[in-house]
């Protein structure tokens, strides 16, 4: 969330209450869009956890990158473990991909591949709808 903005005295967004800047940019983005976005997991962990993640626009889970069709506007890759480059090699080229990762040891650094973006599950979880957001963001322009 943003810090507080000042406004006559008070203080904007008030504890407990939306940031409706942030929210707008993200409705904004969705709309956008009016699409679902794929969800590349054949086992369906990631999935569940981008649900808690509570992204601005609706996720579809397919079990192959096959699955995606040239014209997605974006992507969300599973990852187990080691990312697989050449997977994500395949769909970062064929649309804008986020890589989620799940499972990786803490000491293995995150691949560098063609992927807009690199989430893990031990992010917080603001971090990680900040993160999506954006790279959705810039992915649409």
């Amino acid at each position: 969330m943003r810090p507080a903005r000042s406004n006559g005295g008070g203080l904007f967004p008030r504890p407990g209450v939306l940031d409706w800047l942030w929210l707008d940019e993200s409705l904004a983005v969705a709309m956008a869009l009016d699409v679902a976005i794929p969800v590349v997991d054949p086992y369906g962990s990631v999935f569940r956890l981008l649900r808690s993640v509570e992204l601005p626009f609706s996720l579809f889970r397919v079990e192959d990158t096959s699955e995606i069709a040239a014209d997605a506007p974006f992507a969300i890759l599973s990852s187990y473990g080691k990312a697989d480059a050449a997977a994500v090699e395949e769909l970062a080229g064929r649309v804008p991909t986020v890589v989620y990762a799940v499972q990786v040891r803490a000491n293995e650094p995150a691949p560098l591949m063609r992927a807009m973006a690199y989430v893990s599950d031990r992010m917080p979880v603001g971090l990680i709808r900040d993160v999506i957001v954006s790279a959705l963001s810039r992915a649409s322009v």
